[in-house]
């Protein structure tokens, strides 16, 4: 766009001698007329002007000068006198002053003529000869003809009062004067008209063509002009010597005019000492690769590149602008990490709720980054939103976050199992969650136990440990507290005997790195809630955490008694085939001794129970030992610790029998009393089924044992024979007729459905004070759940974390992966980014950097990021970072090897800009401009332009070129160099107004296309010190429209700087402009081009008529006229017809909201379209609705539709903040049935 600046500081434009050559020309031949000419005998003859009027040189100048806008004016003042009131009188003047007008044409058109045949220089007709008899013969002799027959009709009236100086007979012969005839004016006339009104009308029909005529004669006499000043052939001695005085006359004009430059350059330069600037230097970014085998490779500040040749052929130089040390580090892994805080949701809450934490390993080897470099992918700094993208659009995973605990308390095989973790939290940790939930409920209207119900019920998704992999539990319950102040939350899991076992971790199958061989729970939270449970949990410090296991039915075990192994599942002799005293059976599971039992019970069942007794003291009655029910007894042992007998454990001693209610035997028994501590156990926390099947000595543990402790006789088996005896030996001391019966047969009970109930428990404590509480050699694990791995915060050297979950302090992180780090060392980074296609940049562009330490993350100080040229990654540059010697891989972050740094962002992470590729050893280059060679400007050098170091380096293999050069200037003008000194003596360097603000930035940044300041209102005491900047970028042909609104590192330079000159008390906010659509609805007749072609051409050109400023060829439009839409429509030369036209504007509110106008439905007759905000800019963006038609015909403008609109139902998708209605009113007159169709006003809420 022009400045108005530049051209009243143009010396051109304020010359003191102005006059061009045909000036002088006219000046001279006006002279010549009143000089008189004296011959040789020195007498008066004539005037001299009869010696240079012939000449076409003159005479074509005089055609150039003849000033047909002022005739022309003329014309218009003496048309404008008529009326219909006009006097009889007036129109006579009239009449006479436009036929005066047309015969001033026609005579000075015949007077040229006759001169140009008067120059006869040589045989042939001179140019403008030619022009002339070509325009009178082929164009104006018939007008010529039409007028002249309308003067011989009009000389001799005497009806009218008409002075008429006119002589046909001083025109020349080809105008064919003798041959005309009389034409009488006032016939064929409008008889509802006077007939000097119809004759002054065909007077003007007369004259559209004359005027045409001439202005196309001095169209054409311009570069006659040119060329006859120097065709020799035409010019007589006499006028060389004019001609040659003119062309030296020039010099004396020049020096004239160059008086206000002489004036500026002195007062600019002399007084001021100010100079135009030169040439500044283009930069690019180049990066190294260096011999494999070198560590490290020293490159000095200042080392010459060459980057091709200037068009003499010598080198384009550019020079390195820091030192650096190059290195074989390897950039091998790149990642995201994301916080939503998305505010669409309502979650009805005073606080602010995470919607959902997200991740991406973009890269996780050097050879996928290398990929990436060379791709065209991209990916957002700082991770970004994902909600309301569809499945295949978003770009980032849901991450996995929660925690996992490990205990050989969870070791439980295939039963009825029952699990629960009761999580008890600290104080303030139940403190800030009861505020959470009481402020929901508040909200809400809900009671705090179904705000919990509804947050925590599902809440998390469980997974533990089987031998075959990852089982999932489908079924929990989460009990909250009945009594809050306890702060103990309950996850109550239970499993029948259809679940999978509950096995060890094994990184063959479970592939997560956790490095344990535990059983394994993993809580991660669900993200499918619509409270997401980070919120709720995240800070929720752990004071313990305990695990009860209770277990029915365990049957996986082992037996063995003297007879050897059992198979317990089918029916067995519980003590073998003849059980006395002493005899027992051993009964193994590892799922028992690996943990700390808090209660057992055995059971089982009877087969054998003697069916012709009453009870086992009937049933061996005969053996006359006094045997009852209560006589046999068994005695429960333990192997621990290598051993049956321990120092301080005492046996348990039960009845193996047991009686019902009616003193019957059960057939059941169950031992449910038993007092576990007793038995002094030992547990062996990794011990494993396989090492028990089979009992040995060298066991250290795994049995239980089953010992007959009484009666002494066992069951009779050692005994019987002599009973049997005795029994016979009575049975013949009796008398005959009495029966004796013999003793019933020894007995040895056999069983089934042999099983063991337990409990067990475990306590984690994350409380300090209680931490001696911890039994460390049970090996209890809890871990962290992140995108980062799996840390381990509970461990057998304490616990380095209280927190339930992990906790981020960060918005979003971006993570670079390092190999081959020979710490303390440079990283120079160079990082090339896009601008993101947000560009709401409302947040603090504030970047920390972290490196991995060996525990954990580490801050990098200020002076360890020694440049940063990105501007914490807005914009393409390097980022040199020293890492430090603590930098280190043993914290396995991401559960490997790598050292690692990232940036993190507190707030507003997805705001960032894209990255499009990151290398190691970066650097930037300066260009060196020669100071022996006049430079206006420089080549831009193209990617890979660097062809190697002027002075070699031994050890750098290549030197890359990865994009083309960027920034210099070209040496500034002379104009561009007053209007800078004008501008700085305006504002001093310390812009105060919107002008100074909006051409201090335009004069600092050239690379910005227009600026506009939108002041506070000045009325509001609070905001007449707020402005916001309207910026936008210079683009050109090749770029899209969006590409003028800045970026963030953009506005960051921008109000950086203006906070630097501009008032500190100036609140400064740098805008992109809002685009408003306009649209153009109509019917159309295309000629000579198809369809589609013109349509296409059509959109084209109503975008550059909307916008001419893209290219710099016009003023930004905040108002625009429907006529003139609709002119501009017309005025196409491939538009055969229009109709139907109606425009369509979608009107940005101040509120946020659109209102969509429609012409063809609105009753408002304005012309006017009016942008809706300060900063809008009105872009057509090709929606333009517009039907081809073949027949010609008038239709009414048509409203648009919901189709028109692209809107499915009753809502339109707005850009990136939500779905809304679009609520209308129709018009008082309109059916309600058509009113969903036909669309006035639309209020859209954005």
């Amino acid at each position: 766009m022009k400045s108005r600046a530049l051209e009243i500081l143009n010396p051109e434009n304020i010359k003191i001698d102005d006059r061009q050559l045909e000036d002088l020309i006219m000046f001279t031949l006006k002279l010549s007329k009143k000089i008189n000419f004296y011959n040789l005998k020195n007498k008066k003859e004539g005037y001299w002007d009869s010696l240079i009027e012939l000449d076409d040189t003159f005479l074509i100048a005089e055609i150039l000068k003849f000033d047909l806008m002022f005739y022309d004016q003329q014309r218009l003042n003496i048309v404008r006198e008529l009326n219909d009131f006009s006097s009889k009188r007036e129109k006579e003047i009239i009449f006479g002053d436009l036929f005066s007008l047309l015969s001033r044409y026609f005579q000075n058109i015949n007077r040229w003529y006759i001169s140009s045949t008067k120059n006869i220089t040589s045989v042939e007709s001179s140019p403008i000869e030619l022009e002339l008899e070509q325009a009178i013969t082929n164009k104006l002799k018939s007008v010529f003809t039409k007028f002249v027959g309308y003067y011989l009709g009009l000389k001799d009236t005497t009806d009218f009062e008409l002075d008429l100086q006119f002589d046909p007979t001083i025109f020349s012969s080809i105008w064919g004067v003798e041959n005309i005839t009389a034409l009488d004016i006032f016939s064929d006339i409008d008889v509802q008209q006077s007939p000097l009104s119809s004759g002054i009308k065909k007077l003007i029909l007369l004259y559209n063509p004359i005027y045409s005529i001439l202005y196309n004669i001095q169209l054409r006499a311009r570069p006659l002009f040119e060329k006859s000043l120097t065709d020799r052939s035409i010019h007589k001695a006499h006028m060389g010597l004019i001609l040659a005085f003119f062309e030296l006359f020039k010099n004396l004009q020049l020096d004239l005019n160059l008086l206000s430059k002489k004036h500026l350059d002195y007062y600019y330069k002399n007084i001021l000492m100010q100079e135009p600037k030169k040439v500044t230097p283009k930069k690019m970014f180049v990066y190294f690769d260096i011999n494999q085998r070198l560590k490290t490779i020293n490159l000095s500040e200042k080392s010459e590149f060459i980057a091709g040749q200037y068009d003499d052929g010598d080198n384009i130089i550019y020079i390195s602008n820091n030192e650096i040390n190059l290195n074989n580090s390897k950039i091998s892994e790149l990642r995201t990490f994301f916080i939503s805080k998305n505010n669409r949701f309502d979650y009805s809450s005073n606080f602010r709720l995470v919607s959902g934490l997200f991740s991406k390993a973009h890269c996780i080897s050097n050879e996928e980054v290398q990929k990436f470099n060379q791709n065209d992918d991209v990916f957002s700094t700082l991770g970004e939103e994902q909600f309301l993208k569809t499945e295949i659009s978003q770009t980032m995973d849901v991450a996995d976050i929660g925690f996992a605990i490990s205990s050989s308390t969870l070791r439980l095989d295939k039963s009825s199992r029952k699990i629960i973790f009761k999580i008890q939290f600290t104080p303030n940790s139940i403190k800030t969650l009861t505020n959470l939930i009481i402020d929901i409920s508040n909200h809400r209207g809900l009671s705090e136990e179904e705000i919990f119900s509804e947050v925590f019920d599902e809440m998390f998704l469980i997974n533990y440990t089987n031998i075959e992999g990852w089982e999932s539990i489908e079924n929990y319950t989460l009990i909250y507290p009945e009594d809050w102040s306890e702060g103990e939350i309950k996850v109550m899991i239970e499993l029948d005997k259809r679940m999978p076992s509950i096995d060890n971790y094994n990184e063959a199958i479970h592939q997560k790195n956790y490095n344990i061989n535990f059983p394994m729970f993993e809580f991660l939270l669900n993200p499918g809630e619509f409270y997401h449970s980070y919120s709720f949990l995240a800070g929720m410090e752990l004071s313990k955490i305990e695990i009860d296991v209770t277990v029915n039915d365990l049957n996986k075990l082992s037996a063995q008694n003297k007879q050897g192994d059992i198979d317990i599942n089918s029916e067995f002799e519980i003590l073998g085939g003849s059980p006395k005293k002493g005899s027992y059976i051993l009964v193994g599971s590892n799922e028992l001794f690996c943990k700390p039992i808090s209660n057992l019970k055995l059971r089982w069942d009877y087969m054998n129970l003697p069916s012709e007794s009453k009870d086992l003291e009937e049933y061996f009655k005969d053996y006359n030992r006094n045997i009852d029910n209560s006589s046999f007894k068994l005695k429960l042992s333990a192997l621990s610790d290598f051993t049956f007998k321990r120092v301080g454990s005492v046996d348990h001693e039960f009845e193996m029998f047991q009686l019902d209610d009616e003193a019957n035997l059960k057939s059941s028994f169950e031992l449910d009393d038993l007092d576990i501590s007793k038995l002094q156990l030992k547990p062996k926390y990794d011990l494993d089924f396989e090492s028990i099947e089979e009992y040995s000595k060298e066991l250290e543990t795994g049995f239980l044992k089953l010992t007959l402790s009484d009666p002494n006789i066992g069951f009779g088996f050692d005994v019987f024979t002599s009973i049997y005896n005795e029994a016979v030996l009575k049975a013949n001391t009796q008398k005959k007729g009495e029966e004796i019966k013999p003793p019933n047969q020894p007995w040895s009970p056999i069983i089934d459905n042999l099983s063991i109930d337990y409990k067990a428990n475990t306590t984690l404590y994350f409380n300090q004070a209680l931490l001696s509480e911890n039994d460390y050699h049970q090996q209890n694990s809890f871990f962290l759940i992140s995108n980062e791995g799996n840390t381990k915060t509970f461990t057998n050297n304490g616990v380095t974390s209280q927190f339930i979950i992990p906790k981020f302090d960060n918005s979003g992180e971006f993570i670079i992966g390092l190999e081959n780090v020979n710490a303390p060392q440079m990283l120079n980074l160079l990082v090339e980014v896009k601008k993101s296609e947000n560009t709401d940049y409302e947040f603090s562009e504030k970047l920390d950097w972290y490196y991995s330490s060996l525990n954990g993350w580490k801050r990098l100080k200020p002076n360890q990021i020694l440049y940063d040229e990105t501007l914490s990654l807005l914009k393409s540059g390097v980022i040199s970072i020293n890492l430090p010697p603590d930098i280190s891989n043993d914290y396995k972050f991401f559960n490997n090897n790598k050292y690692y740094i990232k940036a993190v962002s507190k707030n507003k992470a997805d705001q960032f800009s894209l990255i499009k590729a990151i290398h190691n050893n970066g650097l930037t280059l300066s260009e060196l401009v020669p100071e022996n060679k006049e430079l206006i400007s420089t080549p831009h050098r193209e990617a890979q332009s660097i062809e190697e170091l002027k002075t070699p380096v031994n050890g750098i293999i290549r030197v890359n070129q990865p994009l083309k050069s960027f920034g210099g200037n070209k040496t500034e003008t002379t104009l561009e160099f007053y209007n800078r000194i004008s501008q700085l003596l305006r504002h001093k360097n310390r812009p105060t107004t919107k002008w100074d603000i909006e051409k201090f930035l335009l004069q600092k940044f050239d690379w910005l296309m227009h600026v506009k300041c939108i002041w506070g209102d000045q009325n509001d005491m609070e905001s007449n010190n707020q402005v916001k900047v309207l910026c936008l970028k210079k683009i050109d042909e090749t770029q899209n429209i969006d590409e003028i609104k800045l970026n963030g590192a953009d506005m960051i330079e921008v109000k950086n700087l203006l906070y630097k000159y501009c008032s500190p008390f100036l609140k400064i906010e740098i805008i992109n402009p809002v685009f408003e659509d306009i649209w153009i609805k109509c019917k159309i007749k295309f000629s000579n081009i198809s369809g589609g072609k013109a349509i296409n051409k059509l959109n084209n050109d109503f975008f550059k008529f909307i916008c001419p400023w893209v290219t710099g060829d016009g003023q930004i439009k905040t108002l625009l006229k429907k006529s003139e839409i609709i002119q501009f429509i017309k005025s196409r030369s491939y538009v055969s017809f229009v109709t139907g036209v109606s425009v369509i504007h979608f009107k940005s509110l101040s509120d946020g909201g659109i209102i969509a106008y429609d012409s063809a439905s609105s009753q408002d007759e304005k012309d006017i379209i009016q942008s809706g905000l300060p900063w809008s800019l009105f872009v057509p963006r090709n929606h333009n609705k517009i039907n081809i038609i073949d027949v010609p015909e008038y239709s009414l403008p048509e409203p648009i539709d919901y189709n028109d609109l692209n809107i499915e139902g009753n809502f339109i998708i707005n850009s990136e903040n939500s779905a809304v209605d679009l609520d209308f009113e129709p018009k008082k007159d309109e059916d309600p049935s058509t009113a969903s169709k036909n669309l006035s006003v639309i209020k859209i809420k954005i």
